[in-house]
């Protein structure tokens, strides 16, 4: 079973930060990624969130443990605190960095990739439960 953790990150002017995969279709995701065999899951957030991002993070609150029906494994989404670093993508997982408003990204929807935008759904709508939810795509 695989196992992902992403970072739910908002600026000051609560706008969510989304970077664009390279390699998955070019779609906005939020940062994160896959823990490897033997990784800690707040170490492998950390280690994504700075690769994709160049940000020093603080792994803060779960918010949520996701799972669907048609891809084994889950996905944990914690909210993260920037504490250092210059935002910058690095070009070989991502291609651009960049804070969304909710408006602004509930009219991207189809940039986003589906579960993606299902998490950002479910916690902006306080619709998520830290234990178990499903992605509705």
């Amino acid at each position: 079973m695989e196992v992902g953790t992403f970072a739910f990150i908002q600026d000051q002017e609560k706008r969510i930060l989304m970077v664009k995969d390279v390699t998955r279709q070019q779609l906005w995701t939020l940062p994160g990624g896959g823990v490897d065999f033997k990784e800690l899951v707040p170490d492998a957030l950390i280690r994504e969130v700075k690769e994709e991002t160049s940000l020093d993070i603080n792994v803060g609150g779960l918010l949520g443990i996701f799972s669907q029906q048609k891809t084994p494994g889950i996905v944990i989404l914690f909210s993260v605190k920037v504490i250092g670093g210059i935002l910058s993508p690095n070009e070989t997982e991502t291609s651009t960095c960049e804070y969304f408003t909710i408006e602004q990204l509930s009219k991207m929807k189809e940039e986003i990739k589906p579960a993606q935008w299902s998490m950002i759904h479910q916690v902006n709508s306080s619709k998520v439960f830290p234990i178990f939810n499903s992605f509705s795509v």
